[in-house]
């Protein structure tokens, strides 16, 4: 305890020494972070220009700096994944997603993406955060990002959007955490991967001719079940038929709901995972809040 305790307090002084070097601290960190995130990021009906990024508010560009961001547009700039490390990733998705002020209610549950260094006991800590304050987390999706040694949490929990507010700012409080970034279905691609196994068992009272016409009758059936949801057959056997399906979590409940009259074996679902949708408006466009349209109440495309 008392090695603990020392340890956080040469983290909160200054300089923590981790297999990567000399850090400073996480709080600091994250804090320097938003502060460039914001910085950088334009102001309202404002072009963002490579000028204007280098401003007196910005880091001074070095050769690596340039090397690793390629202007392709006058309004644009592209990173370089091969050569970004993990505070430009972060700072990049902390400039890309301005923090939100107002968080909704969602019946569904509130969806939120976790930005942490990969590191032992990362995940157990924000679980245990959110599970000893009394939240349901209803899935819980880890892997590693394209930067090395970053990897995202998606989380969903159920709870209001005022307690989300509070969610976001215990989680942040996480050593490992760098960036917690909420999102709702009408501004981000929410997506779920699902192993549905279906039984084409035969009973056992019919002859051996009567199983064989109820298996090709049941595989039929399962099949054009599939193919309404546009799932893939994975996996075929004598008594059983596998299905995989890549859809937003509401689609996937559907595709539950009528394969359960044919028989459910098993079911694995890999847990929500969320990405910003890409802007369609040009930043010199003024949209008002009734222009906004609802996307998750569009038909699928």
């Amino acid at each position: 305890m008392a090695l603990h305790g020392s340890l956080r307090a040469a983290r909160c002084a200054g300089v923590f020494t981790m297999r990567r070097g000399a850090l400073p601290c996480n709080t600091m960190r994250r804090g320097a972070l938003a502060a460039s995130a914001a910085a950088l990021r334009p102001q309202r009906h404002t072009a963002a220009t490579p000028t204007a990024l280098a401003g007196a508010s910005a880091p001074p560009a070095t050769a690596a700096t340039q090397r690793r961001w390629q202007s392709t547009d006058p309004g644009t700039l592209t990173p370089n994944a091969a050569d970004i490390d993990i505070d430009e990733a972060v700072n990049n998705l902390l400039y890309n997603n301005p923090p939100r002020e107002d968080i909704p209610d969602d019946d569904d549950g509130q969806v939120f993406s976790v930005l942490v260094e990969d590191e032992p006991g990362v995940l157990s800590r924000t679980a245990s955060l959110l599970s000893g304050r009394g939240y349901n987390i209803k899935s819980l999706a880890v892997s590693p990002t394209e930067v090395p040694g970053l990897s995202r949490m998606t989380i969903t929990v159920l709870a209001s959007g005022e307690s989300m507010k509070q969610i976001i700012r215990q989680v942040d409080g996480v050593e490992e955490v760098l960036a917690v970034l909420p999102s709702s279905r009408v501004d981000s691609v929410h997506r779920e991967v699902i192993l549905i196994k279906m039984s084409t068992r035969a009973p056992e009272s019919l002859s051996e001719y009567d199983k064989l016409i109820f298996m090709h009758t049941q595989r039929t059936r399962l099949m054009q079940l599939a193919e309404m949801f546009k799932a893939e057959v994975v996996d075929v056997g004598a008594e059983h038929m596998t299905f995989e399906l890549t859809a937003w979590p509401k689609r996937i409940d559907g595709l539950i709901e009528l394969a359960r009259p044919y028989g459910i074996v098993e079911v694995a679902r890999s847990g929500v995972v969320a990405m910003p949708r890409s802007k369609i408006a040009s930043a010199h466009e003024k949209t008002s809040n009734d222009e906004v349209i609802d996307l998750s109440q569009l038909p699928p495309s």
